[in-house]
């Protein structure tokens, strides 16, 4: 904290100084409570995509068990792998406090042109079961990439509250009590001078009495 004279105008300026400072405070309070909610909200979607993901894993393990019963290891290991798309489309960035949060390119936005695969050959011996195998693994790529957008969500609203949270502490519990020491000494010291002052004036007056009696 900076040093102040002791003056009535060091006293006021401490004294707005402390007020902007109260009020940083509560913005970043504010902050805080409102990236926790976010958190809590996002935590939750984390949780369902996470059953959600382990119901995938259960039905993509089923289909690929049938698909093994049907056509045998070796003859699964040969299939015809299926045409998959040059990549997904970048994630768009939602800014929220100045935190940029990801999520998934809405669908209208998205390619609709089938992908086009070079090498995609038909199965000599196409069957349902294979073909639920390949679509619920395909459905776990997909759920795989927004169980990790919504993660890397988490972690950068888990960051930035961390970083929120010290910066609150700091001014509770290091800036504000340090600027009401120095408001208080600065206080208590033009107290004295306003009360030496009388004392002089007092004094003076009473010399000046004595005098003024000749």
């Amino acid at each position: 904290m900076p040093e102040y004279a002791v003056s009535r105008a060091a006293l006021l300026e401490i004294r707005r100084e402390r007020r902007m400072i109260q009020e940083g405070h509560r913005f970043l309070d504010e902050k805080r409570i409102l990236i926790a909610q976010e958190l809590l909200k996002r935590l939750a979607g984390y949780r369902e995509l996470m059953q959600r993901w382990e119901q995938s894993r259960q039905q993509a393990r089923e289909a690929l068990k049938a698909a093994l019963l049907r056509h045998g290891l070796e003859g699964l290991q040969v299939y015809p792998v299926q045409a998959q798309p040059p990549g997904y489309p970048p994630a768009t960035q939602l800014p929220f406090l100045g935190i940029l949060l990801l999520q998934e390119t809405p669908l209208e936005q998205q390619s609709e042109q089938p992908p086009q695969h070079p090498d995609n050959v038909e199965a000599c011996s196409p069957s349902p079961e294979s073909r639920a195998c390949a679509r619920q693994h395909a459905g776990q790529l997909q759920l795989a990439r927004t169980l990790a957008l919504a993660r890397a969500n988490l972690l950068r609203l888990r960051d930035e509250y961390q970083r929120t949270e010290r910066r609150v502490r700091a001014i509770e519990n290091v800036i504000l009590p340090e600027i009401a020491q120095q408001e208080s000494a600065v206080a208590d010291r033009l107290e004295e001078l306003d009360q030496e002052e009388v004392i002089r004036a007092h004094l003076f007056a009473s010399r000046l009495r004595p005098a003024a009696e000749l």
